[in-house]
């Protein structure tokens, strides 16, 4: 697929690090709206996707904000962004199928603006059963982080069983991506992978973010992987 075209958020045209800079970067014909931050020169690069955009799901989450914090602190660069119809960003919800192209095109946008050595994928609720799905599909992608994928929404049977590095994060009370359930499916998944659950946590993680950006840990442990 061919690279998106992007515009920069500040005036010299390009990011500057410690700060996240608003972007724009087009996924086929609508133009959808992001945050940039760039990392260590030829380090690694993730995408970070929201939670579900009819239920109030940004790029502004608290969950994809703890989630961007974590990687920024290991040196990754981060690209949260709104989904099609979201905020900013052009078009209209795509019943989770459409967003995987939204995901496809801001890994686009990474590789050519950024260049990195290698892409990652994570996602919240809603942004991790999208993500997941791109990230089985598509081997370029070293790793994958999702946070309390709603396995009691949506049907997780042969997504996610591929080669690349996974880590999983769920609360221990949490109704939509229920622990027991959750460590089945994990259960059959290849390796590498990673479950974590943080204890007193339910879906919202209010009042957690520090505990999840914790839990993240493992997923950067070792060299940066990716698929075996």
């Amino acid at each position: 697929m061919s690279c998106p075209s992007a515009r920069w958020g500040d005036e010299s045209g390009k990011a500057i690090g410690q700060e996240e800079h608003k972007i724009v970067f087009s996924a086929g014909e609508l133009d959808l709206e992001g945050l940039l931050w760039v990392g260590e020169p030829q380090g690694e690069a993730v995408v970070l996707c929201h939670p579900h955009p009819q239920y109030g799901g940004t790029m502004g989450n608290n969950v994809v904000t703890a989630m961007a914090t974590a990687f920024q602190d290991h040196g990754f660069s981060t690209l949260r962004f709104n989904f099609r119809g979201v905020g900013g960003s052009n078009g209209q919800f795509g019943d989770g199928i459409d967003e995987r192209l939204d995901v496809e095109a801001a890994m686009a946008f990474l590789e050519r603006e950024v260049k990195p050595r290698g892409i990652h994928v994570g996602g919240y609720s809603f942004g991790a059963y999208v993500g997941l799905h791109v990230v089985s599909a598509n081997e370029r992608v070293r790793g994958f982080v999702g946070v309390a994928p709603p396995i009691a929404l949506y049907d997780f049977h042969g997504v996610g069983d591929c080669a690349a590095r996974k880590l999983f994060v769920v609360g221990a009370n949490d109704a939509f991506c229920p622990p027991g359930r959750l460590k089945t499916w994990f259960e059959s998944l290849r390796e590498p992978k990673t479950l974590t659950i943080i204890p007193q946590g339910d879906h919202f993680f209010w009042g957690r973010e520090h505990a999840l950006e914790e839990a993240l840990d493992p997923y950067f442990e070792g060299p940066a992987g990716g698929r075996s």
